[in-house]
């Protein structure tokens, strides 16, 4: 996992069973990021393709899952407060995240994507544990 970059892109087909993986996770128990953060760190590109492809992936599928409980009628004045209750912890990490990335190279990028992947299944399997 950490011997640094690799030599070759993956075949086209990865990237269509990542989707998918994400799709069935996300749907199923609303983690669907880590076929796409897996895909992107097994790809041989940098720090800066790599950010994008992830920042990219998780607006559209903000934006649609919001579009799509606001369209159930999910969006009530709770969850409203709720949002904006967040949002000083989401500007502070959002800020925090890009001076950090400003400060590392690729390769301690693709150390950190990895290691907050590993954590993010321990999470998981704990909660899956608990409930």
């Amino acid at each position: 996992m950490f011997r640094g970059v690799p030599s070759r892109e993956l075949p086209t087909g990865w990237a269509w069973i990542a989707g998918f993986l994400s799709g069935v996770l996300g749907g199923s128990v609303g983690a669907g990021g880590p076929p796409v953060i897996i895909y992107t760190a097994l790809q041989p590109w940098g720090k800066f393709p790599i950010k994008s492809t992830l920042v990219g992936f998780f607006l559209a599928t903000s934006i649609a899952a919001g579009v799509v409980q606001a369209g159930l009628g999910l969006m009530t004045g709770e969850v409203l407060v709720l949002f904006a209750s967040g949002l000083p912890a989401l500007v502070t990490g959002v800020m925090t995240g890009s001076y950090l990335f400003g400060r590392i190279n690729s390769d301690g990028y693709r150390k950190v994507l990895n290691i907050l992947l590993m954590l993010l299944g321990v999470v998981m399997v704990i909660k899956s544990i608990a409930n």
